[in-house]
């Protein structure tokens, strides 16, 4: 029975040292693999560290330039909007100068108008004017041509009357009528010199 309960007891120990052997090279081929998984998790973890490095360095950056723009555009901004107000100052300003370059023209067609209506009136004075001056020459002609055959004729008379009377007559036009004084006081001059060569 020793026998049996020896042998029974190495069967059971040769079946649980092999259990046992069989468990230890699982459990170092777990630890193998979890060795592996833990290595790709610590390298995929330096790969996201890296990664994140490099994306908050690019976002850093980024961050940088958009800063520096954002500051360009609100410089740009402030001096389009000082280039505005000038603009809206200059723009008041052509206004006002406008409104008084319309109310000078308002002015100026009104002197015209009043200068025009004027002048209308001067010219339609200067040619009535000239309408009687024009009466006036003609007459003077008339009476040029009057007194050219008057002294004609007081230079063909013979009678010393008719002379002395034609004489009156030349006087008064020379004072009445001044148009031809040096032809008429001529005339006045021939008579008196024929009325004293008839009476020597």
């Amino acid at each position: 029975e020793r026998d049996q309960i020896r042998s029974n007891l190495k069967e059971i120990y040769e079946r649980e040292s092999r259990v046992l052997r069989e468990a230890k090279e699982s459990a170092v081929q777990e630890l193998d693999r979890e060795r592996s998984r833990t290595a790709e998790a610590k390298q995929a973890h330096q790969a996201l560290l890296t990664s994140h490095r490099d994306m908050e360095t690019k976002l850093s950056n980024q961050v940088v330039e958009a800063r520096s723009q954002l500051k360009i555009k609100l410089f740009e901004l402030d001096r389009v909007s000082l280039q505005w107000e000038e603009a809206m100052a200059v723009q008041g300003a052509d206004k006002m100068e406008k409104d008084g370059l319309v109310r000078k023209l308002e002015m100026l067609k009104q002197e015209y108008y009043k200068i025009d209506g004027e002048g209308v009136k001067k010219n339609s004075m200067l040619a009535a004017r000239c309408e009687e001056q024009a009466r006036r020459i003609r007459h003077y002609e008339q009476l040029e041509k009057e007194l050219d055959m008057a002294i004609l004729e007081s230079g063909a008379a013979k009678d010393t009357a008719s002379s002395d009377q034609m004489a009156v007559v030349l006087s008064l036009i020379h004072i009445s009528e001044p148009t031809r004084l040096l032809s008429i006081s001529y005339a006045v001059f021939c008579l008196k010199k024929k009325k004293q060569t008839t009476y020597n």
